[in-house]
């Protein structure tokens, strides 16, 4: 019986190609909306996780100020006395880099440009292990001899030195002579920033320019393992109050940072954006809802004769009530499949342009169907339930 009612829908439906188009165009604009905005919502999450997983997967960031009052606080909070015995007592750390940091205009010639300007230690490019496109990084020597040498990042060398290999050339960051003896190939992700669109210089190199400090922007702790991160954290945290002092009621006045930190945040932020999403998305599927329930209620009016032929014949109530809630059912699943077969093609041609691999969002996908489905019982249930209340002998005399 079912079988037969759905067939009679669908030859309903096929009958008027053009209002079925029509009345489908909400579903299908809400359907397609919502899952290609999830489906770009989960490429990029999962392209940033997969970057804080790959490179620094164990670095822990300790940062001057507490950012959860509501501000970083002083600058000044996080001292070089800190770094000096952070990295006597914690025994864990693989690697401890200090870093000062401002932003400078870069020069060479008549090329410069304004990048990101770090004082660290070797300590630093044993922590992100980058790959050297030509040159080397500094070392202890270089160091200890507050040497003049710099490395550049990949961004640096395409805006300053764009058709020439930058080793063993001079650049100006104010008054100060750099020779670059190094520059590395791109890392990308959070991490990209402290070496992809930045040019490093031995810490003792950098007071020439940033003056005689004795603070810093911030540390970079890399563990041995992950399991090392957590006990970490907590001797650290323990190290800075009591150098800083604190009272047990007191705030930390630093701040610090792990992967599971970013990793939390992150999965806070894309949840947000893929509930408001979502949303928006769905008054779009309520627009199209009252759409098939007005085209419903339209046909409905049209085939009041065929309702009272067929009950005069002896069909049900309920026959009347699915023959009709199935049209409603199939126009929101059709309209779903179109959106979905949107979708798809939109992720295709990003791939293809911007090279990258973006999929279609399962999560998307399930939730296409049920969502169309609820909104063609729900919106189609009304209709369908004026066609199997009528009466035949009224429905008969219609004109």
């Amino acid at each position: 019986m079912i079988k037969i009612i759905a067939l009679q829908a669908l030859q309903s439906i096929f009958a008027n190609k053009l209002r079925t188009v029509l009345t489908t165009l909400g579903i299908v604009i809400g359907i397609a909306s919502v899952t290609i905005m999830i489906t770009a919502g989960d490429g990029v999450k999962m392209l940033i996780l997969n970057q804080l997983q790959g490179a620094g997967s164990n670095i822990i960031r300790v940062a001057p100020g507490n950012m959860s009052s509501g501000g970083i606080g002083l600058p000044e909070t996080l001292k070089i006395r800190d770094y000096d015995m952070i990295k006597k007592q914690v025994t864990r750390a693989a690697h401890i880099t200090p870093q000062l940091f401002e932003q400078k205009q870069i020069t060479y010639g008549r090329e410069g440009g304004n990048f990101a300007f770090f004082g660290t230690t070797n300590d630093f490019f044993d922590s992100f292990n980058p790959v050297f496109e030509d040159g080397r990084p500094f070392n202890e020597a270089d160091i200890r001899a507050a040497a003049n040498v710099a490395v550049i990042g990949p961004k640096v060398k395409e805006k300053i030195f764009p058709n020439e290999n930058p080793v063993g050339k001079r650049i100006k960051i104010e008054n100060t002579t750099l020779t670059v003896i190094g520059y590395t190939k791109p890392i990308g992700g959070i991490f990209g920033l402290f070496l992809d669109q930045a040019v490093n210089v031995p810490i003792t190199t950098s007071e020439q320019v940033l003056g005689n400090r004795d603070w810093l922007n911030a540390l970079l702790i890399s563990a041995k393992t992950k399991d090392d991160v957590v006990p970490i954290k907590e001797q650290v945290t323990t190290i800075l109050r009591k150098n800083h002092r604190l009272q047990p009621d007191d705030k930390d006045d630093f701040s610090i940072t792990t992967q599971e930190n970013t990793l939390n945040t992150i999965n806070t932020i894309f949840s947000i954006i893929t509930l408001l999403v979502s949303a928006v998305a769905g008054i779009s599927l309520v627009v199209g809802g009252i759409g098939i329930m007005n085209i419903m209620y339209v046909t409905v009016t049209e085939r009041t004769r065929e309702i009272g032929l067929r009950k005069a014949l002896g069909a049900k109530r309920n026959i009347i009530l699915w023959q009709f809630l199935i049209e409603s059912i199939i126009l929101t699943l059709v309209g779903a499949g179109i959106g979905l077969s949107i979708a798809y093609a939109v992720s295709v041609i990003v791939n293809l342009i911007y090279n990258m691999n973006i999929t279609l969002s399962v999560s998307a996908m399930i939730f296409a169907v049920p969502i169309s489905s609820f909104f063609g019982i729900f919106f189609g249930y009304f209709p369908a339930r004026q066609a199997a209340l009528k009466d035949p002998i009224e429905a008969l005399r219609y004109e």
